[in-house]
Order: C-alpha cells, then structure tokens, then sequence
C-alpha cells in the first residue's frame, strides 16, 4: 500500500492554470517474472484543478478497509499537503519553488502521434526506462496528463510494479467549488520538520 501511496504525490504535479474537473484513476499491478499479472491495488477518486493552478485528489482505496485521503497542491502557499481525513489531519509533504509549475515531457525527444483517451484526443509519447517502457497521453496545451503507464523496478524483490493512472469525466473550463481546495478548519496542520543550522 506504501508504494501507491508515495505515487500521489510523485505524480500529482501542478502544471497549467485551466480550471477542470474529472475523476482519477491509479492501478497497481505486480508483473512477475514470467510476465504474468495480479492486479494489487487500485485508488479512485475526484480530480479538481482551479484556475490559480491549485489541484487536488480526492482518493478512496478498493483495499484495507476502504479508507480516504487526498493531495492538496496549494498555488498560494507552494505546499504539497496530504489530507487525512480519519483523522483530521493534514500534513506538509512538500514545498514547491515554483507554483505553478510543468514537468511533463522534458527530455522527451518526439511524440509517437495523436493518440485517444476516454474519447478525447491526445499527444502520445514513448520512452525507454531501466524498468521498462513508458508511455503517456497529454493535452499539451491544458497541460493534463490522460493517460500514463509506467513501472517501477523493486529492490531485492522478483517482480515489477506496473502504474497505470487515468483521467475520465474532464470538463475543461469549469471551476471546481472553491471550498473542495480548502484545508477544513477543523483539520490540524503539521508542517515539516525544521532544518538544523549547520
């Protein structure tokens, strides 16, 4: 469960400022040796970006026992917070120098052509990792990733992991209600550690 849930906020990047709203999926499969497949985990849930460039996920998880969370990427305090609601709580995962910001595609070469995602048209893209290939299907324009799947090679362990994430229900231009990117009142914040002085 640790390693999908480390993937929210690895993957969770803030990238252009079109407000929309849509539905994410991530699939974890284990890929064996042999190739063959067993489906490990999957989350599910809504995704909200505003028009300041602040996204959220809302995830509820098919496994354990069906909890919720959600990654907040605030645009006004450049903080990556992840929310617990079982426990009214909300913790400071990351701090971003640069809100709002894009990774998708760098040191990608060429595209391999338009490709198509939930009925909506994309740019596809190919490359090669040491784990396996990767691909992906972007509105480059938007900057919205639709569609990725790539693996992760596991140390000291006989099989792969296998992410697949997907974006379904997107409507461009809507304005998500500003209350679903806001921290509860209720919730307490912890911050990151401080920096020893050296």
């Amino acid at each position: 469960m640790e390693s999908l849930l480390s993937l929210v906020f690895s993957t969770q990047l803030l990238a252009g400022t079109e407000p929309f709203t849509a539905t994410k999926k991530i699939s974890e499969y284990e890929v064996m040796e042999d190739g063959s497949e067993r489906l490990k985990a999957v989350i599910e849930g809504e995704y909200l970006r505003a028009s300041d460039g602040s996204e959220i996920t809302y995830f509820r998880y098919s496994f354990g026992n069906g909890m919720s969370s959600a990654t907040l990427i605030d645009a006004k305090t450049k903080k990556v917070y992840a929310l617990v609601p079982g426990r009214k709580l909300v913790e400071v995962k990351q701090v971003l120098s640069n809100v709002p910001r894009s990774t998708h595609n760098q040191g990608v070469s060429a595209s391999k052509g338009r490709a198509e995602v939930n009925g909506i048209a994309c740019q596809a893209y190919e490359a090669q990792r040491s784990a396996g290939i990767s691909k992906w299907c972007d509105l480059p324009q938007q900057d919205i990733r639709l569609r990725s799947e790539y693996y992760i090679r596991l140390t000291n362990s006989s099989y792969r992991l296998r992410i697949v994430e997907e974006v379904s229900d997107l409507r461009l231009g809507v304005e998500p209600p500003a209350a679903k990117l806001a921290i509860p009142p209720d919730y307490r914040v912890e911050e990151l550690p401080a920096r020893k002085a050296r």
